[in-house]
Order: C-alpha cells, then sequence, then structure tokens
C-alpha cells in the first residue's frame, strides 16, 4: 500500500500540469479542500453542470457552464468530483467530443484508488513498470498505460515493429502511418533512420502530432511505390469501401514494402458481416460493437485481405508468455497482419 495520501496525491499530479492550462470538473467539497491548502495560477476556472453555482466565485475562481468548453480552450479538464469511470465516459461523450485538443486528464479519485491499490505494468514504450487504467466499452480493467497511453495491441505492435522493422534497419527508410497513435508516433518520430509521415481526415484530434498530414486514406497524396512500410491499426473497419483502401495502400507501397495492420475481429462469427442498411451510430454499435464502425471482421479475415496482396499472420509467439503477463495483454490482443503487395 502507498502511504501517500488522497489530498497530497491530487496535488501533486496538478503540480505535474504546471506547463498546462487547467480547468477543474466539479465545485466539491473536496475541491474546496484543496485549494484552501494551494492555489494553482495556471487554473483558469471550474466546470459544473448544476446552473445554481455558474456565473458564481469558488476559492477564487469563477464557475462555468460545461458549454463554455469549447470558448475557454483549456488544455486539460480534471475531474474533482468523487465519481466511475462511466461517469467520465459519459462526459467526454457529452461534452469534450466537440473540443478535440482538450484532454481529460483523469479521473483523480479513480486513479487514486487504483494507484493504492493496482500493482504497476511494464510499458514498452515507456521503459518501465506503469500504472494502467482501465478503457473500453465494454470496460477493460488495467489496459491503458496513464504515462503514454498505450493500450494492449500498442504493447504488443512495440515487439512486432522491433522484429520487423527496427531490427532489420540497414539504411533509412520510409514509413507511413494513418491515424498515429501517441506511443507509436513518438517511438517511430524518435528514430533518425526513419523517414516518418503520419495522416489523418482531422489532424486537430492529435495535439501531440504537429507535422500530421490532413489527407484521405482513399486519396493519398504521394507517388507510386513511395513507402517501405505503412502501418495502420484500427483503422479499416472505420472504411466504407474496403477495397480502395488497400488500393490505395498498396499503390504508394514500395515493390518490397510491406502493410503492418490491426483490425478488431470477432473469433465466434465465420463471416465478416457487412450490412450497408446499417448506418445509424445506434445500429452500428448493436451489430458492429462501436458507433463509427462500418462492418464486423470474422474468422474470414485473413482470407478476406489475401485479394489485396500476400498476407503473413503475425501472433506472440515471439514473445514470451511471462512478458505478455507483465504487460497485460491479452490473447484476443496479441495479433497483426503483414501484408506484401503483390508483384
Amino acid at each position: 500500500m502507498c502511504s501517500i495520501n488522497l489530498e497530497d496525491y491530487f496535488i501533486k499530479e496538478i503540480k505535474n500540469l504546471s506547463d498546462k492550462k487547467i480547468m477543474f470538473w466539479g465545485a466539491s467539497n473536496f475541491l474546496k479542500d484543496i485549494l484552501s491548502i494551494e492555489k494553482f495560477p495556471n487554473v483558469c476556472g471550474i466546470i459544473d453542470k448544476d446552473i445554481t453555482r455558474q456565473n458564481k466565485e469558488f476559492c477564487g475562481y469563477k464557475i462555468y457552464s460545461p458549454d463554455i468548453l469549447d470558448g475557454m480552450w483549456p488544455d486539460v479538464v480534471i475531474m474533482s468530483v468523487k465519481s466511475n469511470n462511466q461517469y467520465v465516459y459519459n462526459m467526454i461523450k457529452d461534452y469534450l467530443k466537440k473540443c478535440p485538443y482538450i484532454k481529460l486528464y483523469k479521473n483523480l479519485f479513480y486513479s487514486y484508488y487504483e494507484y493504492i491499490n493496482t500493482p504497476k505494468y511494464y510499458c514498452p514504450f515507456c521503459h518501465k513498470d506503469e500504472y494502467f487504467e482501465d478503457y473500453g466499452t465494454p470496460v477493460r480493467k488495467n489496459v491503458m498505460c496513464l504515462n503514454c497511453g498505450s493500450m494492449e495491441r500498442h504493447r504488443f505492435l512495440y515487439y512486432v515493429y522491433q522484429k520487423h522493422i527496427f531490427n532489420k534497419l540497414t539504411e533509412r527508410i520510409s514509413v507511413l502511418h494513418t491515424a498515429p497513435e501517441k506511443s507509436i508516433y513518438n517511438l517511430f518520430t524518435d528514430n533518425d533512420q526513419i523517414n516518418y509521415v503520419s495522416i489523418d481526415l482531422d489532424p486537430s484530434r492529435y495535439p501531440y502530432a504537429k507535422d500530421i498530414l490532413k489527407m484521405n486514406v482513399l486519396d493519398l497524396k504521394f507517388d507510386d511505390n513511395k513507402f517501405d512500410f505503412i502501418i495502420s491499426n484500427h483503422v479499416v473497419e472505420h472504411i466504407e469501401d474496403e477495397e480502395l483502401f488497400f488500393k490505395e495502400l498498396t499503390r504508394v507501397l514500395k515493390p518490397d514494402g510491406k502493410i503492418i495492420l490491426t483490425a478488431p475481429y470477432d473469433n465466434n462469427l465465420e463471416k465478416t458481416f457487412d450490412d450497408s442498411s446499417i448506418v445509424t451510430p445506434e445500429d452500428r454499435l448493436k451489430y458492429y460493437g462501436q458507433e463509427d464502425h462500418v462492418r464486423l471482421y470474422g474468422r474470414d479475415i485473413y482470407e478476406r485481405f489475401k485479394k489485396y496482396g500476400k498476407v503473413e499472420v503475425v501472433n506472440s509467439d515471439f514473445i514470451s508468455e511471462d512478458l505478455c503477463k507483465k504487460m497485460n495483454i491479452g490473447k484476443s490482443q496479441r495479433t497483426a497482419i503483414i501484408i506484401s503487395k503483390n508483384k
């Protein structure tokens, strides 16, 4: 057990964000106690859904409606009310999706109790043991690194990239990354032997990726045969025109290049389920598992992808089971697909 108390933990975490513009969520008695101990010059106000509190002063800070978020544009929103993680997820959905630059730092009450009761897990991107947060729908326990944001598939991919890319580097190569995750973005940009390019339709969703290019993956603005590797994780299930997606990726791939990708699939489903009449977010969530997915891949995913190139399935055989457990990677998160260009 850790000896640090909740107030000290809260203050310490806020001080770690001294370079960020912060707003608290919730004018709570606990926050009142904190602000009686310490004032934070980088805090620009408090968000509260209770209209009877709005536009009033609270311990020297003004209370605002959640609707002010896109006008105030803080860097970070920090929970200051005790609540479970489902409340946090609902808040993100309701208020923060329209403000892509704003980061919900974490539910400090929840993370504190996790901090004092939960063991650390190994994060290869951070090169050390870290506390992992619950994430997902349904919620998965202790899967997201609180330091770099890596999840199970990213930690597995770290070793896939080491084996298939970094360990074979003999000369400078070019890598294209679609929808760049923070941990993987940092991994590739830290290597000066790699000409790394990242793209997305909405670069504003990636404040850490300052050089990301605004581009549609179905209409890549690159010459043919440009990249040695293309990495794309959990993207294809969002793309309605799967064939065009792979056509564009293989077009810009060098003749001896490789696409390394991951996609969620249901091992209990024999064939991929894809119904063009399912168009609403509610129905997509019901039938595909996520409101912005356009199909649910089944066990035929590998055969399905063979029409786009030579398919190699990579699993965790080259990683010890002890290491997988140490990184808290479940077996369903230990698969990647490598597609080589047809010649």
